[in-house]
């Protein structure tokens, strides 16, 4: 299945909408239908910045484009929808509104971050623990991993860097070096978005 990204009746004046907006809100009460119909259009609008024409091959993880090849992942998360594309290789992004609740990470979690997230206190807790959720699921993305294999792997190398920003101003946007994979890690907490690029 495909599904056509560049209609014949999209034209210069729906671009506006795709004007400098990276993320789009949904109203509240949409459900997952229009989260996923909310990131294909985004996805449009992204195409359409770049005057490519292509379809959305949606037959396999990751996605890809039909034509060019370019690798497309997409995130939803309450009201808020999000794409990311990339030329040469998968990539992953995720939209993490809400906090992720302790017995969750308890659960998933693999043993060494539980370590040391059990150490920082309960706020810094719920925002690393946020963001790890954020990271485990781009890579799960990234390598079509299932739930329970994504969530279990070990990113306690990653806690020291994710907690730095929790003192300052955490709504500036921060890149880090995963030094136990060839990704950069995008944190962009002012829209709650990670990328893994």
């Amino acid at each position: 299945m495909s599904a056509q990204i560049i209609p014949d009746h999209y034209d210069r004046q729906d671009s506006h909408e795709c004007n400098n907006h990276q993320l789009h809100k949904l109203p509240f009460n949409h459900e997952r239908q229009q989260q996923r119909k909310g990131v294909r259009d985004l996805l449009q609008c992204l195409l359409y910045k770049l005057n490519i024409r292509d379809d959305l091959d949606e037959t396999q993880f990751p996605y890809r484009l039909t034509i060019h090849r370019y690798y497309v992942c997409f995130s939803h998360s309450v009201n808020k929808v999000a794409v990311v594309m990339s030329t040469h290789r998968p990539v992953g992004i995720d939209i993490e509104i809400q906090s992720v609740k302790w017995p969750i990470v308890q659960r998933y979690y693999h043993v060494d971050e539980l370590a040391i997230l059990t150490q920082l206190d309960s706020i810094e807790r719920d925002y690393v623990s946020r963001l790890l959720w954020q990271i485990k699921e781009c890579f799960i993305k990234v390598h079509d991993y299932t739930l329970g294999q994504g969530m279990g792997v070990n990113y306690a190398h990653l806690i020291d860097e994710l907690s730095i920003n929790i003192d300052g101003n955490n709504s500036k946007p921060m890149a880090i070096k995963d030094m136990q994979s060839t990704y950069q890690i995008m944190l962009l907490p002012e829209q709650q978005i990670v990328i893994t690029l």
